[in-house]
């Protein structure tokens, strides 16, 4: 990426931490689809950020989902397997409403099957 791609998302994630520093999530997962775009590195981050805030439920309308996908399929999986053991019934609702090609379905069945 050029240096003026650099300075941008530089902004955008002072932004989005500015956001998180305020408690402002519900404004942070509004705006995450202008700032992150298409890059899925940003948007791995972030939904965990929103995960370890105990957010992500606030993030996920915001993950653009239509096909075809943006991103990285590891980005779908990462939000499915936080919400295998924080959110089951999310889980089973997001596998229902995603398109199918999204995610890897064996990289969320595999750890589901190892669980506990």
């Amino acid at each position: 990426p050029g240096m003026r791609a650099q300075q941008l998302v530089q902004v955008a994630e002072l932004y989005l931490r500015h956001l998180f520093e305020a408690g402002q999530f519900a404004r942070a997962a509004e705006v995450c689809g202008e700032l992150l775009g298409a890059n899925s590195g940003l948007w791995r981050r972030w939904l965990l950020e929103f995960a370890k805030a105990g957010k992500l439920h606030t993030a996920i309308p915001a993950i653009p989902t239509r096909a075809p996908a943006i991103l990285d399929k590891s980005v779908y999986e990462t939000v499915l397997l936080h919400l295998l053991r924080a959110d089951p019934r999310e889980l089973c609702r997001l596998v229902r409403a995603w398109p199918p090609g999204l995610y890897r379905g064996a990289a969320v069945l595999t750890p589901a099957l190892l669980t506990d």
